[in-house]
């Protein structure tokens, strides 16, 4: 009964998004808001997945132009291109067996966030649902990072060992980013300049801690395009799902989806002010 309520609420809060973003989406055409610099984020890629996801790179590859991460940012705008970057968190072995070769055969770059501490093993930090299965799921290995890098699937920084960066006394935050730079620096060969932060989480703190350990970019889980982010340490990306359809994953990448943000926030400010009232 609790699955199916929640999978009804679910639902609800889908549904919800997607009329706000294909709204947001017509305002922002008669507005003829210039175009922006876009960055979406997979997991894991399970076998159910596959024609989805071969399906969603081969759209991406027809229709946007797609670079690295890196690229991406050190990209100046145009305002007569989409750009795009493809990135997977948590360096999955799925991701290589089942996205690269599609990647490969759409002729398309992509990033991967490595935790440099868990190479080799079934993830050590803790999985909580909708993302329960990939508790299953195994990190690729150090050589495999090696290879993959020198092949053009861009290897950057997901932290040591993938904690919730917020909850680390300073002493030890600085070791854990630092630690992951120095570590996949010697991996691939070459400076490392983002990291993604263990789901999304980050605050002032873990923000100076990273450009103090020699990151020149940070990366969220927060709905918003590169130019509309915060800051370079804060940079905002999209969550796509294999199985979504090719108009929600076009919503994504124009950046509609970016009214979800805005919408959480008036939500925590309406709560806020009824606990007051309370």
């Amino acid at each position: 009964m609790v699955t199916r309520l929640h999978r009804f609420k679910r639902l609800i809060v889908d549904a919800t998004e997607f009329l706000c973003a294909g709204i947001f989406a017509f305002y922002m055409y008669l507005m003829r808001q210039k175009k922006q610099r876009v960055i979406i984020y997979y997991h894991s890629i399970r076998d159910a997945d596959s024609k989805g996801f071969e399906r969603q790179i081969s759209y991406l590859a027809k229709h946007y132009k797609v670079l690295s991460v890196t690229e991406l940012m050190e990209s100046p705008l145009n305002n007569k291109e989409i750009l795009v970057a493809i990135t997977f968190d948590d360096g999955f072995v799925s991701v290589v067996e089942k996205g690269w070769s599609v990647l490969k055969k759409n002729g398309l770059r992509a990033t991967m966030f490595v935790p440099v501490g868990n190479l080799g093993q079934k993830p050590q930090w803790s999985i909580a649902a909708p993302l329960g299965g990939d508790r299953n799921e195994q990190v690729m290995s150090r050589q495999c990072v090696a290879d993959l890098d020198r092949k053009g699937f861009e290897m950057l920084s997901h932290s040591f060992s993938h904690p919730i960066l917020t909850e680390l006394e300073h002493q030890k935050l600085q070791v854990e980013l630092e630690q992951s730079r120095m570590v996949l620096e010697e991996i691939v060969g070459h400076k490392v300049s983002g990291i993604a932060y263990p789901q999304g989480i980050c605050n002032k703190q873990v923000v100076e801690a990273a450009r103090k350990a020699g990151y020149r970019y940070g990366f969220t889980v927060e709905a918003f395009t590169v130019d509309d982010s915060p800051s370079e340490m804060e940079i905002g990306r999209f969550i796509v799902k294999p199985h979504m359809s090719l108009m929600k994953l076009k919503l994504k990448v124009m950046g509609a989806y970016q009214v979800t943000s805005y919408l959480r926030k008036v939500k925590a400010f309406l709560l806020r002010q009824l606990k007051r009232k309370v």
